[in-house]
């Protein structure tokens, strides 16, 4: 995922910072090389915010104006943790490719490019 940091300029010419410097290239070499599944959230994360814009795009994150907020009274400007909002989108993107990649409830079949499998970290 991207966090939303907008370079300055007019509305109208929307880029986004890369804040995560080559880390997602290098997370799409590692998933080539090893031939694994991957769901690209870097690239689907600023495809959103460019096409939602500058303004829209800040209901995904958590922005609180003073008093709004119990745990920020002082308000909170916050582009990098996403807003309800925001995190049931990135949620239903990842269901959905989980889904095509043959993953969750009625997957017979997986459809995983040379053996891929999903992996998580060992746990304690």
């Amino acid at each position: 995922m991207e966090r939303r940091h907008f370079l300055d300029g007019p509305a109208s010419d929307a880029v986004l910072e890369e804040s995560l410097e080559d880390y997602p290239e290098v997370v799409r070499e590692i998933a080539r090389d090893l031939g694994v599944a991957l769901i690209d959230l870097n690239s689907w994360t600023r495809s959103l915010y460019v096409g939602l814009g500058r303004g829209a795009s800040i209901s995904l994150f958590c922005h609180f104006g003073p008093g709004e907020h119990a745990h920020w009274p002082d308000g909170l400007t916050d582009n990098t943790h996403f807003s309800q909002k925001g995190a049931s989108l990135v949620a239903g993107e990842v269901a959905r490719q989980l889904a095509r990649l043959g993953f969750g409830p009625g997957a017979a079949s997986p459809a995983r490019p040379h053996g891929a499998r999903l992996t998580t970290a060992a746990r304690a």
